[in-house]
């Protein structure tokens, strides 16, 4: 899977944010430290939250 994320033309870093949780959500977070979800679009313009199993679900 390629994931990328784009502000404003600009390609952002993307990080896993550690929880304790079974699942931890994916962000992406600009150069202002600014954090922005991460979401899955379908052809149809429906959108999904998109998060990673934690380290010991793996």
């Amino acid at each position: 899977m390629n994931v990328k994320a784009f502000v404003n033309g600009a390609e952002i870093p993307i990080k896993i944010i550690k929880t304790t949780d079974e699942y931890s959500p994916l962000k992406a977070i600009d150069y202002n430290g600014n954090f922005y979800d991460i979401k899955a679009i379908t052809e149809n313009g429906k959108t999904y939250p998109i998060a990673v199993l934690t380290e010991k679900e793996i």
